[in-house]
């Protein structure tokens, strides 16, 4: 097993290259997808089916999940469900969004670090 210290110097420094993280969504996994990314240089990566530590999205919707139902709420029709996740939706700062997607280094950090293992990411409140 690598040192906790010996990934931090030697991940943290290294030269980013073009790669596209996927998850097992059927149009993802395809052999068409793949191959033309391996003809262009891209690395592919697959997450696991359930990987939200890896997967700023699952923080945003965790985060709209809480808004939502803060408090107990329910709602009694789709489109009352509909308009509150347009409300969530739109009361979303860029800063937020921008904040998710620019954690991702940390986050890809963090698990290596764990050797993989959860760390529970969408439970902090760095960038919630």
């Amino acid at each position: 097993m690598l040192t906790t210290e010996w990934k931090r110097t030697n991940l943290a420094h290294k030269k980013p290259q073009l790669s596209l993280v996927t998850d097992n969504a059927p149009w993802h996994v395809g052999q068409g997808g793949f191959q033309l990314s391996q003809s262009a240089g891209i690395r592919k990566h697959k997450l696991p089916p359930t990987s939200p530590d890896l997967n700023p999205i699952e923080t945003l919707w965790a985060m709209m999940s809480r808004r939502l139902y803060q408090g107990g709420k329910t709602y009694s029709t789709d489109s009352k469900l509909e308009t509150a996740v347009q409300k969530v939706w739109s009361d979303l700062s860029q800063e937020t969004i921008n904040s998710l997607v620019l954690s991702i280094r940390d986050r890809a950090m963090e698990v290596v670090l764990a050797d993989g293992d959860e760390v529970k990411w969408k439970t902090k409140n760095q960038y919630l």
